[in-house]
This record gives C-alpha cells, sequence and structure tokens, in this order.
C-alpha cells in the first residue's frame, strides 16, 4: 500500500488511521515509516518520532532513518547519536542498517563511522562494503587490495563497481575464485576468527580480478576526482540518479532512490514494486 498510495485516492490517510488505532506495536510503527517514506509525507513525522528511543532496535533503526531521509532540516543529533548506538548492536543486520543508514545520509558522520569499523576486527566485510555507500574515490587502493582474496575479494569488487560504475564482465576483470591457501589470499582482514559461515554472503557476487581491475583503472582514474561523492561512475546528482532508476542495475537502484528523495525531496521511488508499476512512474523522475 505504501509503494503504490499514489494510485488510489485517499488510502494514504486511510492506511494512517488504521495503524493509528494500533499504536505502539512495532509491526504497525515499521509499516508507518514505510508510509511515510514512500509517500514524502514528512507532516506524519509527529507520529513516530516519540519512538526513536523504542526498545525495539529494529523500530528504531526504520525511524531514524525516515527522519532522516524526509525530513532532512530536521536537527538530527538525537538521531545521530541513536544510530551510533545501533552500531554496537548484537544483530548483525541492525548494524549493516545503521552503519548504512549514516554513511548515506549524514556524509560528515560517515568518515568516522568507516574509521571505526577498520579497527573493529569482525567488521571487515560491513567496513568494505560502507567504502562503496560513501562513493569515494580514495577509497579505490584499500577496495584494490582484497580484490584477490577469497574472504573479502567479492565485496570488495562489488564497492568498486558501486563507485566507479564498472561491470567486470563488460569491462574485462572478471575473474575465478582463488585456490584456498596461495598467494591470492595474502592480505586478508582480519576477522573475528576463522571459521566457514553456513552461508556465503557473497554467493551472487562475481570473482574480481585485481590485475585486470588495476589496469582498468590506472586507464580511467583521471576522470575521477577525490571529494566528490559518485554513484556508479558519476556525481551523486539528481538527474543521474533518475537515470539510475530507469536502467541501471538492480543492486544500485535503492541506494539511488534513497539519494534521489534526499535531495529532491518528495516519495521514494519504489523501487519494490513490478517494473510494469515502476515504469508507470517513470514519469516522476523527471519532475
Amino acid at each position: 500500500m505504501a509503494g503504490r498510495h499514489g494510485e488510489f485516492g485517499g488510502m494514504a490517510a486511510n492506511t494512517v488511521e488504521e495503524l493509528r488505532t494500533k499504536a505502539g506495536a512495532a509491526d504497525s510503527i515499521r509499516a508507518l515509516c514505510g508510509l511515510i517514506r514512500s509517500s514524502g509525507r514528512g507532516d506524519l513525522l509527529s507520529l513516530v518520532l516519540g519512538h526513536l528511543d523504542d526498545e525495539s532496535e529494529e523500530v528504531v533503526l526504520c525511524v531514524a532513518r525516515t527522519v532522516l531521509t524526509v525530513a532532512p532540516s530536521m536537527s538530527r543529533e538525537h538521531v545521530l547519536q541513536r544510530l551510533g548506538q545501533l552500531i554496537n548492536s548484537q544483530v548483525p543486520a541492525i548494524r549493516v542498517g545503521a552503519a548504512q543508514t549514516i554513511v548515506l545520509h549524514q556524509p560528515q558522520w560517515a568518515p568516522e563511522v568507516l574509521r571505526w569499523l577498520a579497527r573493529k576486527g569482525d567488521a571487515a566485510r560491513l567496513y568494505l562494503s560502507a567504502l562503496g555507500w560513501a562513493g569515494q574515490v580514495d577509497a579505490v587502493p584499500v577496495l584494490m587490495e582484497q580484490l584477490g582474496t577469497e574472504c573479502h575479494g567479492r565485496v570488495a569488487g562489488a564497492s568498486l563497481a558501486l563507485i566507479v560504475g564498472s561491470d567486470p564482465a563488460r569491462d574485462g576483470w572478471l575473474g575465478i575464485r582463488p585456490a584456498p591457501g596461495n598467494a591470492a589470499t595474502e592480505g586478508v582482514l582480519d576477522v573475528a576468527d576463522d571459521s566457514i559461515p553456513e552461508t556465503d554472503p557473497d554467493a551472487n557476487l562475481p570473482w574480481p580480478d585485481r590485475v585486470a581491475f588495476e589496469a582498468w583503472w590506472n586507464a580511467r582514474q583521471g576522470q575521477f576526482s577525490n571529494g566528490i561523492r559518485y554513484l556508479a561512475g558519476r556525481p551523486v546528482e539528481r538527474d543521474w540518479l533518475s537515470v539510475i532508476l530507469m536502467s541501471g542495475p538492480l543492486a544500485w537502484r535503492p541506494l539511488a532512490a534513497e539519494h534521489r528523495q534526499c535531495l529532491a525531496g518528495g516519495a521514494l521511488f519504489p523501487v519494490g514494486l513490478r517494473a510494469d508499476a515502476q515504469r508507470s512512474r517513470f514519469a516522476e523522475l523527471a519532475s
């Protein structure tokens, strides 16, 4: 309902009233946050602000992200304080969400978060992902160091692609899985232990070739500048974000939608809807 709120007259208002009857329920608070973000209704923030101090970390994360994306001019001190606490959560998904929210929507705090993650031995993968979200080309050397490692090569490659807009298959730096225990695994970031996880979080990511990427980067790094935030190879600007939303890779589109809402205001583009429903709303991206 949040994603298609504009298709049926009065649906957003009716949904808000329904959720009011369930005030305090965690599911209802998260649903209301989703509706506020999807519709861009900053006037409804008062309904959820009190839950920044909720006992549920998931609720706090939802409320904080809603404030930072829908009301960028609102005082952020308490929001950022709560997000900083969530980065220490025992729940991996909460840590990831809190770090991503700060890096995407409070870039002034991003360097501090990145330094903290770099020092934290059990946060190597999150650190490499966060470098991609931050979109700074000065992170390219750090990420390249990890390209040949078995533990983190794929997530480092994904972050590099997110920053510079290069596709490993298209641009010739698609590799093969390195053999365990060879020189290619040297330089792996410290992790809490060397146990094999039950599931591979990077199973759907391609294996990169470090040498080939370095060659690609050496030929093109002059096109990029330090101090500019990039997404998919171009500065984070409204028109480029619209292009990504209409034709970019699926993995990049949710980030483009969040950036665009912060820059342009209004509703969050519904990247979770079916393709035909999204196409019917492409006209909104030109407004």
